[in-house]
């Protein structure tokens, strides 16, 4: 999800070995599976669905970052059988040797994936010899749309970037309301540097050095840099504007209503685009219970299971076979899934090289660090 890309890779190398503990047994295997995905990522009713079909006990430890799922990995025995990154930090942890190859005599239901989509997580994951996407979706701009109307009257940007990053936009919303950012240089930049014109999948140092002229310029406007996946700022009305994921403002939205919290929060694409992310389900190296997350995996494959899932956090999936039992309100919302003019502004972040990582994380620090 989303979530997430601050590059952390510098100098990565993971000292991962199979320890399949000796003994154990088919049957023991059989009755666990120990699963660490992000928050809030499942439908109430997959987990239990799943135990009560298999027998399966499941464990389920969340993460608000690919950071914090990073740590895990690098630690060499995580001590979870299936995890989800995001395709950046997925594509650097297959090349530490992270994961375990797909046993696809195992995944029969992957059939009904989108050959499109296993396309663009090629270029993290060659041949998807290690992957299965879960979720995908965008990187873009969740606000009250009734707040900042009133705020801003006729002069309402057509490109939501510029309620963020126009300092005299800005600093007319920042006047009434808040404005946050999600705290992640590798969600946050490569959208700023669409902004300013400049390549955002492979930026030179000029580039990052406008993208950063701009955002020290706006900067004084930002009151809160979120460290969460969700949008719950936004139902809370600490915030009016923010850089979010596609699913957790539009799942904001939702629980605004539901809460009855007089709140209008819409989701925009901005105009210039913006990141397409899509997070995978791998199985460590290191896990017990490699046999029960591939009967996870294939569980989450089914239609009728993913739809389910997608109508709860309002993400999209790459199952093709699951649309017809989804939420029309979720399939035909172009912002969840983007029509073919939108899908034209896209791009898809790749793993950066140590030294483009750290110069993103010495621009954040700054930037983070710079007086309001």
């Amino acid at each position: 999800m989303k979530k997430h890309w601050v590059p952390a890779f510098a100098g990565l190398g993971l000292g991962l070995c199979l320890c399949l503990l000796a003994g154990q047994s088919h049957a023991e295997e059989e009755k666990v599976l120990n699963l660490y995905n992000w928050s809030d990522y499942f439908a109430p009713d997959t987990l239990s669905d799943f135990q009560k079909e298999t027998g399966i006990k499941v464990r389920y430890d969340a993460y608000d970052s690919d950071e914090t799922l990073q740590s895990k990995l690098m630690t060499g025995d995580s001590g979870y059988d299936l995890v989800w990154p995001t395709n950046d930090f997925m594509a650097k942890q297959i090349q530490a040797g992270a994961f375990r190859k797909l046993d696809k005599s195992k995944l029969p239901n992957l059939k009904y994936l989108d050959p499109d989509l296993l396309k663009l997580m090629a270029q993290s994951d060659p041949g998807n010899q290690y992957g299965v996407p879960y979720m995908w979706g965008t990187v873009g701009v969740g606000y009250d749309r009734a707040k900042v109307s009133a705020i801003l009257g006729k002069d309402m940007p057509v490109d939501s970037m510029d309620l963020l990053f126009n300092p005299a936009i800005a600093s007319r919303i920042a006047a009434h309301c808040g404005i946050g950012l999600q705290d992640s240089a590798s969600t946050v930049l490569p959208l700023a540097l669409r902004y300013v014109g400049r390549d955002p999948v492979n930026p030179s140092a000029s580039d990052y050095a406008v993208a950063q002229a701009m955002l020290l310029k706006a900067r004084p406007y930002i009151h809160l840099f979120v460290d969460s996946a969700n949008a719950n700022e936004l139902i809370d009305g600490e915030l009016c504007v923010m850089v979010g994921y596609s699913g957790a403002i539009n799942l904001a939205s939702q629980k605004a209503r539901e809460l009855d919290r007089k709140r209008d929060i819409v989701y925009d694409i901005p105009s210039v685009g913006s990141l397409m992310w899509f997070d995978g389900m791998v199985i460590p190296k290191t896990a017990k219970h490699p046999d029960n997350a591939h009967a996870f995996i294939n569980y989450i494959l089914r239609p009728d299971v993913v739809a389910k899932i997608s109508n709860a956090t309002r993400y999209a999936n790459a199952n093709l076979g699951a649309l017809k039992l989804m939420d029309p309100a979720l399939v035909n919302n172009p912002n969840i899934y983007p029509n073919e003019q939108k899908k034209r502004t896209l791009f898809t972040p790749v793993a950066e090289a140590p030294a483009t990582a750290r110069l993103e994380g010495r621009i954040w620090l700054g930037l983070k660090a710079s007086k309001p």
